[in-house]
């Protein structure tokens, strides 16, 4: 979860970005979801490698 992160302005046609980190304990494909203000906004498949 991303709370309180600073929007640095426009980036690559976003209005605004907040740099993150992530890491995943294991390969395969995740599914990260986004809300925003508890509402699904949109979904993102990742593929982790090792």
């Amino acid at each position: 979860m991303v709370t309180d992160a600073k929007l640095l302005g426009p980036n690559s046609g976003a209005d605004n970005h907040a740099p993150t980190n992530m890491s995943f304990p294991t390969s395969g494909t995740w599914k990260l979801d986004a809300y925003i203000d508890r509402k699904l906004f949109g979904s993102v498949y990742v593929k982790v490698e090792n």
